[in-house]
């Protein structure tokens, strides 16, 4: 029990440093041209993740909170790479 309490903590301080930038893209026609790109900093590692990208034709709002949490517990399981 103490694990998932635990990695819900770790969640839940991704989430409080998760961004979004919103740009249009001009080559694209109606909702696509809203698009969406969301990542997390992970400012110890000084890491930048990419989570996802979208337009508003793919998605009326944003990706659900399901499918953003399985990202966030793949980069938690991310292994460490060594820097070149």
């Amino acid at each position: 029990m103490g694990k998932i309490k635990k990695r819900n903590s770790v969640i839940q301080s991704l989430f409080r440093l998760f961004r979004k930038i919103r740009f249009r893209a001009p080559e694209l026609d109606g909702a696509a041209k809203k698009c969406r790109l969301m990542y997390v900093v992970n400012e110890t590692k000084r890491v930048v993740y990419l989570l996802w990208i979208y337009t508003h034709e793919e998605f009326r709002t944003r990706p659900s909170d399901d499918d953003l949490r399985r990202e966030f517990v793949g980069i938690q399981q991310e292994p460490e790479q060594e820097q070149v």
